[in-house]
């Protein structure tokens, strides 16, 4: 489940099947949130678990030929989280 969504992605509903990187939905603030966030939950058989805690079926393995793509975007990435946050000194 993901709640607090503003909106769902284009095509969205209940039962569609989803790919890596589709955008399923915006998020979004409801209530008496302080800003938006998204709450992302995990049913099992009626009831919600712990997602860290379930075993899901494996993804495929990243092809030999896309792996050098994958680093370098890893990478970056990784770099982009470890970059200070200068956000704030700019207002």
């Amino acid at each position: 489940m993901y709640n607090h969504l503003s909106r769902f992605g284009k095509g969205i509903r209940a039962g569609v099947g989803v790919r890596q990187r589709e955008v399923i939905g915006y998020v979004g603030s409801t209530g008496l949130s302080t800003g938006p966030h998204l709450d992302y939950r995990v049913m099992k058989d009626g009831r919600f678990v712990n997602p860290l805690k379930q075993t899901f079926l494996p993804g495929l393995p990243i092809s030999a030929s896309s792996r050098g793509d994958f680093a370098q975007t890893r990478d970056s990435l990784f770099a982009q989280l470890r970059a200070p946050d200068v956000s704030h000194a700019m207002k």
